[in-house]
């Protein structure tokens, strides 16, 4: 009696263990600037679109302080026991889109600079990471 007492204790904790919600970070925080780059001036309190993946909704939106800087949040799954198959849900694009009123789509690379700030992640998905792409050039439409 005592042995199934100790087992249905040991099974009601390791439960619970289980049944506690984790995160995978798919994407990392992305920090930047925007600026144009005919007038090398800043995009100042605009709101535009800037995403991981294109047409995705949670990058609408993003709107520039007044030094052109922006951030993007990192797109996290969360999971309770059984940790998701990343490689079929989420290819990582290591790109960001970004499109604003009046300026072309830019398709940005921060592979380089995520590798140079973030030495020692080795496909670890489970830690907070940052990059900061410094700034980008977006090239206005044409008329």
């Amino acid at each position: 009696m005592k042995k199934l007492k100790k087992l249905i204790v040991l099974l009601g904790v390791s439960l619970l263990i289980a049944c506690s919600e984790k995160s995978i970070y798919i994407e990392p925080e992305i920090n930047g600037q925007l600026f144009d780059i005919k007038t090398n001036r800043p995009l100042s309190n605009q709101k535009g679109y800037v995403s991981f993946y294109l047409n995705d909704t949670s990058g609408d939106n993003i709107e520039t302080k007044a030094d052109g800087s922006f951030k993007v949040d990192p797109f996290i799954e969360k999971y309770y026991y059984f940790e998701p198959n990343l490689k079929e849900l989420y290819p990582s694009t290591g790109q960001i889109y970004i499109k604003y009123n009046g300026y072309k789509l830019k398709n940005y690379e921060y592979v380089e600079k995520y590798v140079q700030q973030n030495p020692n992640s080795n496909q670890d998905n489970s830690t907070y990471k940052k990059v900061d792409v410094g700034i980008i050039y977006l090239e206005p439409e044409k008329k």
